[in-house]
């Protein structure tokens, strides 16, 4: 992390159904909240996050929680989310620089992907690096980098795939992105949240009154479910899960049962890993709070039964910064992207390559080189 951050835009709304029976939570960066509060009214959950906005020079995360979803959601320009937003959020700096086009980046991967990559570097005889690089780009499909993105042509392959027909572009760059960088400050989080509590008043932020706010909404959302029960209506509520790509298009569409346990979303999209192939993260629809939410996953216990292992990969610093970008500068967002680009774009290359005789191996190899390359030339 750098001593500079990124100065987010004042909100003018909330893009969700709000409910005045939550309540809100301001999280500094060590994760620790420095002010709750109950029973607020939309505006006023609007004007404490722009506050924090305008003042706190450093980042920081809001969560809205009702007790009926089971799991704390976070507040977001565009919405819900199950992941912490950062407001202000830090700039994301990379140490580990091998030259101006490459860059070291350090991650966790189950040791039968690291496997797959050792195995498939030998055979192509490039490095795991371009092989990492390669698989990112085969699973997340960005529309530069890949051809037929368009008409979904290539939205089913796997890296080998793409490498037999000849379909990755050479580098193309991005749009480049001007962004206002701000110097942190230390913040007194305490001091914080003082003034948060003078703009929402001391009553909301009691936490006697607190607490047996949060007993009552818990009560109430047990007997709402004894009436569902007894009238039949429980068992029509369903949870609607979309699977989304990196371009926000939808993949697929799953609906799930009232039972269906919203804090093991991780597991089941472990189970249904190969299927959510080049999912950035899912749309849960929640009947019980009546709003969408974004969730992505986790998967840094992904094989947990076979062990891990930290390994080095030098990749190309477009697509290193690529990857920045959509991960937000979350490590364990960017280690469940890779481990998902590994498990879906390479586990069970050697069965797609083993028809090929070794000089058609060899076209396989040079496409891949040239299209590292191209992302190299200084």
């Amino acid at each position: 992390m750098s001593d500079q951050y990124y100065p987010s835009k004042l909100l003018t709304n909330l893009k969700f159904r709000y409910s005045e029976d939550s309540v809100i939570r301001f999280y500094s960066r060590k994760h620790n909240h420095f002010f709750a509060a109950y029973g607020l009214e939309k505006s006023t959950v609007v004007k404490l996050i722009n506050y924090g906005i305008e003042n706190f020079h450093d980042q920081f995360y809001v969560s809205y929680f009702c007790y009926k979803s089971g799991i704390e959601l976070y507040i977001t320009h565009t919405g819900l989310q199950a992941k912490s937003y950062w407001f202000n959020s830090r700039v994301f700096t990379e140490v580990t620089r091998q030259s101006n086009t490459k860059l070291f980046m350090t991650v966790s991967v189950p040791i039968p992907l690291i496997e797959s990559v050792d195995a498939l570097s030998v055979r192509l005889n490039e490095s795991k690096g371009s092989i990492l690089a390669a698989a990112i780009v085969a699973e997340f499909n960005i529309d530069n980098w890949v051809k037929g993105l368009e008409s979904g042509e290539a939205s089913k392959y796997k890296l080998i795939d793409i490498l037999k027909n000849d379909l990755f572009i050479g580098h193309k760059p991005l749009p480049a992105k001007r962004v206002k960088k701000l110097n942190i400050a230390d913040t007194d989080w305490a001091v914080a949240g003082k003034k948060l509590i003078e703009i929402s008043g001391e009553e909301y932020s009691d936490i006697d009154n607190l607490n047996q706010f949060i007993i009552d909404l818990k009560r109430k959302f047990q007997h709402s479910i004894l009436e569902m029960k007894d009238n039949g209506t429980l068992q029509k509520k369903t949870y609607v899960v979309k699977a989304v790509d990196i371009q926000n298009r939808v993949l697929s569409e799953s609906v799930l049962p009232f039972n269906f346990d919203l804090t093991k979303a991780d597991t089941f999209f472990e189970k249904n890993i190969e299927f959510f192939a080049h999912t950035y993260y899912l749309k849960i629809y929640d009947p019980f709070i009546d709003n969408e939410f974004i969730f992505y996953p986790n998967l840094t216990n992904y094989m947990s039964e076979d062990g891990s292992k930290r390994s080095n990969f030098s990749i190309p610093k477009p697509i290193y910064d690529w990857l920045i970008s959509f991960t937000t500068g979350s490590e364990r967002v960017r280690s469940s992207v890779i481990i998902q680009a590994l498990n879906n774009a390479l586990l069970g290359w050697q069965k797609e390559i083993s028809s090929l005789d070794d000089s058609e191996v060899l076209v396989l190899s040079e496409r891949l080189k040239n299209f590292i390359d191209s992302f190299t030339k200084e």
